[in-house]
């Protein structure tokens, strides 16, 4: 019986009585952000363009869960929302910028005006009954 008790008093002690508390890692630092963008980033007004940030380590290893804030330099040209969404809104130039933990990436942005479309019809010159053109 006394063998019974040592051995689970022993085992309680050697697990610590489950009273530690786990202790967790600093967080690892961001060394870089990338951007990438889905297609060109030269737009029309009114038109859009999604970009994606990512942070990374020193390693260069993702770091999906680091929030992302984004900005643009000229938003009275090129818009952007929290998640990305380049919006052009008039004709000129702005630098798009996503930031984690003070690192910083940027994209050039050119926004066109918007295209006009003209439609010509095809005018039949002939004489009227008068002889006139």
């Amino acid at each position: 019986m006394r063998r019974a008790w040592l051995l689970t008093a022993g085992i309680i002690v050697g697990c610590g009585g489950g009273s530690e508390t786990a202790v967790t890692p600093p967080p690892v630092a961001v060394a870089t952000v990338t951007v990438t963008e889905s297609s060109i980033p030269t737009l029309l007004v009114g038109s859009s363009v999604q970009l994606t940030a990512t942070a990374r380590d020193a390693q260069n290893n993702a770091l999906p869960a680091r929030p992302i804030a984004w900005s643009s330099s000229a938003p009275s040209i090129a818009s952007v929302s929290a998640t990305g969404l380049v919006t052009g809104v008039a004709p000129g130039a702005a630098q798009v910028r996503a930031t984690a933990d003070g690192k910083f990436a940027e994209v050039a942005v050119t926004v066109l005006p918007p295209i006009e479309y003209w439609t010509l019809h095809r005018l039949k010159m002939g004489h009227d009954s008068a002889g006139r053109v």
